[in-house]
């Protein structure tokens, strides 16, 4: 407790001395205009400790996965991830293509461990990747290289035009390129491109339609073509060629497109597979072809899922599911006899188009700015202890104001309670922003609304709040650390009052909570501008019982 026997009470407004008011209100001004600059200036510090990153492309380079361009060799998934360098600043081109670079990554299945890339950049825009017994071929319009050994090999093979998925023919590596003439297979032979077969993708339609997103699948020693046209998928057993003594392929429907679909062998077994969106969200749907037919072979939803891909592991009856919402991550899924085995991600994950290191850039100027509010509370409280008087006194009673830090520490308690349901949907959403692939659309909705109930809520807690204050002086914060709202009679306030003095809660939380600060270190009777208005004070609830209540 302050001295309050060398002066009286009231003749230094609420100090011990004139030295003490001197130096609290100079400490004092200092600390809150000190405050106050920070936050003006901390936004602007924090830009330019982390442009640096931005012009060098830390936060701003995108990255996408090819989810539907994977393989599995030698046990392990292998995808590309090609990243566009959207830095700028000085040095940076402003004019001209994005410079893109292409990184060979792989992962073992199923499991959490970070990515392998070795340093294998890949230069090869839009890349395939095609499998065999000794090698990863990595085929793209534009070139074509391979994995072999731990190195990566770029040979001289020609420029293609538009290809789809690669695959083996003959065995060697193939693909399908379609030309203004028509759709020609071309083999990888002695490092060239060779024409093969020529393919007949049109309908038996009067109208001669032709087929488009094709796809062609090993599975064992055969061959099967699937193709789409308007909206559903057909396949076919071997390739039909376009010849005149060709025997003219049926063309057998499997099930529709929708948002995308994927067709791939499981161990000697056609797997099809398609992707549908409601409501509810996205779903997989699968279907195997038994006896020359295609039959149910599993359901599986995936929560917010706009694009897919599949490849199957050589030798075992098991098959990835990479799921992505967002180009930048994808979610891999280990499925046997139809059920999810295993689940992990590659990519970023998330909805931004940012590493991780950006969540933390977000997250550092808030933390600063609670952590500097802590500072300038504890400070301010331990001045107002040391140099200013710390009883009010009314008629034959005296009793101790609240000091800043448990004001501070009650709000905060409060504040807590009313904004619970904000804070717990504001998170969950927050962390969806960056884990893309666990946003489940019924939870999102749920959260949402859990939001939209947690606006009414806060107005529920602060009638209920000033109710209390109003009647009994104490809110759980404010009972927790043993203080409480009396007038200046030491009386309850009443129920008017304690409307007004929450209402300017919003004056006195300006500038993060400055204004309020600063008027309780400031004021005679230690009281911010709800207490002014409502002619309140704060006060220790033992000095209180103490001094007769």
């Amino acid at each position: 407790m302050g001295n309050t026997d060398a002066n009286p009470p009231n003749e230094f407004k609420g100090y011990s001395s004139k030295k003490a008011k001197d130096r609290f209100l100079l400490i004092t001004v200092l600390v809150g205009g000190g405050y106050v600059f920070i936050q003006m200036v901390v936004p602007f510090v924090m830009m330019l400790v982390f442009m640096p990153g931005m012009f060098s492309g830390t936060f701003v380079d995108f990255s996408v996965l090819g989810i539907d361009k994977t393989a599995v060799w030698n046990d392990r998934l292998w995808y590309i991830e090609e990243t566009m360098d959207m830095a700028f600043g000085p040095g940076m081109p402003h004019d001209g293509p994005i410079p893109v670079t292409g990184h060979l990554k792989s992962i073992v299945p199923g499991e959490a461990a970070p990515p392998v890339d070795d340093d294998m950049s890949v230069n090869l825009p839009g890349a395939w990747l095609l499998p065999d017994r000794e090698r990863l071929w990595i085929i793209s319009s534009s070139g074509v290289a391979y994995c072999s050994e731990g190195k990566l090999v770029r040979t001289d093979a020609a420029v293609l035009g538009d290809i789809g998925r690669p695959f083996m023919y003959q065995n060697a590596p193939a693909v399908l390129e379609r030309m203004q003439e028509g759709h020609v297979v071309k083999q990888l032979i002695d490092g060239d491109w060779q024409e093969a077969v020529w393919l007949d993708l049109s309908s038996d339609r009067a109208d001669g339609w032709q087929y488009y997103d094709v796809l062609i699948v090993n599975s064992g020693p055969d061959i099967h073509v699937f193709a789409e046209m308007e909206g559903r998928v057909y396949s076919c057993s071997g390739l039909p060629e376009l010849a005149e003594l060709a025997e003219k392929k049926p063309w057998l429907p499997v099930g529709p497109a929708g948002q995308g679909w994927s067709a791939i062998d499981v161990n000697g077994r056609l797997v099809f597979m398609y992707l549908q969106r409601d409501n509810n969200g996205s779903t997989v749907v699968g279907l195997v072809r038994e006896n020359d037919a295609w039959e149910g072979y599993f359901t599986h939803p995936l929560g917010f899922a706009e694009r897919i891909g599949a490849c199957g592991i050589p030798g075992k009856d098991q098959f990835l599911l990479l799921t992505s919402m967002m180009p930048w991550s994808a979610k891999v899924r280990v499925f046997e006899n139809g059920s999810q085995t295993a689940a992990s991600r590659i990519g970023r994950g998330g909805l931004m188009p940012f590493g991780d290191s950006f969540k933390y850039v977000t997250i550092v100027p808030n933390l600063s700015a609670f952590a500097i509010l802590l500072a300038v509370v504890y400070i301010l409280g331990a001045l107002m202890t040391k140099h200013r008087l710390q009883e009010y006194a009314c008629g034959d009673r005296s009793v101790r104001y609240a000091g800043l830090w448990p004001r501070g520490l009650a709000k905060l308690v409060d504040y807590l309670i009313m904004a619970a349901p904000l804070l717990v949907g504001g998170i969950y959403i927050w962390n969806g922003m960056f884990n893309a692939d666990e946003f489940a659309p019924k939870k999102f909705m749920l959260m949402a609304l859990f939001m939209m109930l947690g606006v009414f809520w806060m107005f529920v807690v602060f009638i209920v709040f000033s109710l209390m204050e109003g009647v009994s002086g104490r809110t759980p914060g404010k009972y927790l650390l043993g203080i409480k709202v009396v007038n200046l009679k030491l009386e309850p306030c009443g129920i008017g009052h304690g409307f007004l003095r929450n209402l300017l809660l919003l004056v006195d939380a300006m500038f993060n909570g400055a204004v309020g600060i600063m008027l309780v270190a400031l004021t005679e009777k230690w009281q911010r501008l709800g207490d002014l208005a409502a002619r309140t004070i704060v006060v220790d609830v033992n000095s209180l019982y103490e001094s007769g209540d």
